[in-house]
C-alpha cells in the first residue's frame, strides 16, 4: 500500500539514474520510520 503511495509520487525506482534511485530509497527509509513511529 505504502509502495504503491511512493510510486505514484516517484515512478517506478528500478527505472531511475542509480544516484536518483539511492535519493529515493533515503527518502523512502525516512517516510517509513516517520510512519512507524505515527503508528505507536
Amino acid at each position: 500500500m505504502f509502495r504503491g503511495k511512493l510510486e505514484s509520487v516517484y515512478g517506478n525506482p528500478d527505472q531511475f539514474p542509480q544516484e536518483e534511485q539511492e535519493i529515493v530509497k533515503k527518502v523512502f527509509k525516512i517516510k517509513k520510520q516517520k510512519e512507524n513511529v505515527g503508528n505507536k
